[in-house]
């Protein structure tokens, strides 16, 4: 568990309790031994974050799609993966350089940890300029309207990207699919469905597609 010091730090603490037995056998009082892992909980967390943005790394996305797609199973959920990409990202590099580019990044991320609001939302960098997201219990609707959202949020925050073939802000693409509770995907079918979705988005840019087991719907930016 966690605790906060008198100097309001934050501890993590492991804690055993064992109960002491008289000479019948019955319990007559109890130990507690308390271990501070503060280090350890820090390790933890650093090996599965990414060091740049900030943002879970693809080793515990691997973890948390499992897991939600576990969990989503039991309570006959659907869950939805959307893969970010930004456009022409490797255009910004080449003209603005690795350490803009890094900035780039880092805005982006902030805005992406912004846009979570509920506990089981989750932001990943999955490697280079390509991001993922995980949420549960969304329509069709509701997916395009929170990803449209976000995409908006990306362009208003006006990096300028004068090599961009749509615009003169830096924007992205992203593509979703929705495993649905009466047709269950596994991890790897739900990437693919995903990533489908994202190559369709890209061939407009600056653009949501969200796919699922029958029907595809696009919401489209007005560039």
């Amino acid at each position: 568990m966690c605790i906060r010091t008198s100097h309001h730090h934050l501890k993590w603490i492991y804690s055993t309790i064992h109960p002491e037995l008289d000479e019948n056998y019955n319990v007559c009082s109890y130990s507690n031994i308390i271990q501070d892992i503060s280090d350890r909980k820090a390790i933890e967390e650093l090996s599965i974050t990414d060091p740049l943005t900030k943002l879970y790394n693809r080793r515990y996305f691997d973890q948390t799609l499992e897991k939600e797609l576990r969990l989503a199973a039991r309570n006959k959920n659907a869950v939805t993966l959307a893969i970010i990409d930004i456009d022409y990202f490797k255009k910004y590099n080449d003209n603005y350089g690795h350490p803009a580019g890094d900035q780039a990044l880092i805005q982006i991320a902030q805005v992406f940890s912004q846009c979570l609001k509920r506990p089981n939302d989750y932001v990943f960098r999955l490697g280079g300029e390509e991001f993922g997201f995980i949420f549960s219990g969304f329509d069709r609707e509701q997916t395009l309207h929170f990803l449209d959202h976000i995409r908006i949020k990306v362009e208003k925050l006006n990096i300028t990207h004068s090599d961009s073939a749509i615009g003169d802000y830096m924007t992205i693409s992203i593509g979703a699919h929705i495993s649905c509770c009466h047709n269950r995907l596994n991890n790897n079918e739900l990437y693919i469905k995903a990533d489908e979705a994202l190559y369709q988005a890209k061939l407009k840019r600056n653009n949501v597609i969200v796919t699922n087991q029958t029907k595809f719907e696009v919401m489209q930016a007005f560039i």
